[in-house]
């Protein structure tokens, strides 16, 4: 079953690293200035 982003429950590209908070890419770049601190999933 593949991750969902915690925001709007899309399936989810991204999450924080040793973190089990997952984002999809428009969440994740609306929330994070940098996405550089998320792991591509």
């Amino acid at each position: 079953m593949p991750k969902r982003c915690i925001i709007c429950e899309s399936e989810a590209e991204f999450c924080i690293k040793d973190s089990s908070e997952s984002y999809c890419k428009e969440c994740a770049e609306e929330n994070f200035d940098d996405l550089g601190y998320l792991e591509r999933i």
